[in-house]
């Protein structure tokens, strides 16, 4: 797993963070795959 160098996290590692990194060329239709998919994810979780 890769860690991002981003503030608020607790230890530098954990926290509570989602990055997306999509390709800079995106359709519409990419970015309606990319929200569906983590507001799935996010469902799962919560």
């Amino acid at each position: 797993m890769t860690y991002y160098p981003v503030g608020g996290n607790v230890d530098g590692q954990c926290g509570d963070h989602i990055p997306l990194a999509p390709p800079f060329i995106l359709t519409d239709s990419d970015i309606e795959e990319i929200v569906t998919n983590l507001g799935q994810a996010i469902d799962v979780v919560l």
